[in-house]
């Protein structure tokens, strides 16, 4: 597997969002997770927050990756260990410094290890898989406009449009029950799957990106041109984005590059 990234501040003035990476070996056989976060508000407490829960995903998944047990269950079970970790470091830190606000984030992770990928996502930070049959969103959209299109208050067109798509229905704070809503998923990856999580900000690079992944070598070579042009012209927001690939990964030689 390989993984590449692109973190770049957009048109903000500071970088809310936070990232990680990381391919390793254990006696269960390689694995790769990646991890972002997406500061809420704008404000330096969200910045820390996305900074504070990337960590406590980071440890987490770690073990669960390590670990015997690999079923959703199990994956679950060390996101929500995770999830409650965060928010409790986030209620202390608060609590210390002022400063901070009413800090919290949205995040998005996946474990990918011997072609099973599980996946999580709190809040509207999405994960994408990219193949030769096209892009799909395999994450859920925990914002207000995404509740009242499931009621069958908004229909497709109106929720698209609607303005409640950026109101938050679900993110991590120093509030534990603001995160209980945590989207859990597991599904076999198949040889040339391309995993792509990201910030909504890099929402429009991404789908370059597992365009990317479906299209001939000749444009993937301008790749990384694309996505930076993509994320330069339609970014207003900091943007992150993390791809993971499979086994033939040269189509991604070029797409890291960094902003922060």
């Amino acid at each position: 597997m390989e993984l590449r990234h692109i973190h770049h501040i957009g048109k903000r003035e500071s970088q809310q969002d936070s990232w990680h990476k990381g391919k390793f070996d254990s006696q269960c056989g390689e694995f790769a997770i990646a991890i972002v976060a997406d500061g809420v508000g704008g404000a330096p407490g969200g910045s820390w927050a996305s900074f504070v829960a990337t960590r406590a995903y980071e440890r987490q998944l770690h073990v669960f990756a390590t670990g015997e047990r690999h079923t959703l269950k199990s994956f679950r079970g060390h996101c929500e260990n995770a999830r409650r970790a965060a928010s409790r470091q986030i209620a202390r830190d608060s609590k210390g410094d002022p400063d901070l606000g009413d800090a919290s984030t949205t995040l998005s992770a996946c474990v990918i290890i011997n072609g099973l990928a599980f996946f999580t996502n709190i809040g509207d930070s999405p994960i994408l898989v990219g193949n030769k049959k096209g892009v799909r969103v395999v994450s859920r959209e925990h914002s207000r406009a995404a509740q009242l299109a499931a009621a069958g208050v908004l229909t497709r067109e109106e929720y698209e449009d609607s303005p409640f798509r950026g109101v938050l229905a679900s993110y991590i704070s120093m509030y534990e029950n603001t995160s209980i809503d945590a989207y859990y998923a597991r599904e076999e990856l198949e040889h040339l799957d391309r995993v792509i999580l990201c910030t909504d900000g890099a929402m429009e690079a991404a789908e370059i990106a597992g365009m990317a992944c479906a299209c001939s070598q000749a444009w993937i070579e301008n790749a990384s041109h694309q996505l930076e042009r993509a994320i330069q012209a339609f970014a207003s927001d900091n943007a992150t984005l993390v791809i993971i690939g499979g086994d033939d990964t040269h189509a991604l030689d070029e797409l890291t590059f960094e902003e922060a």
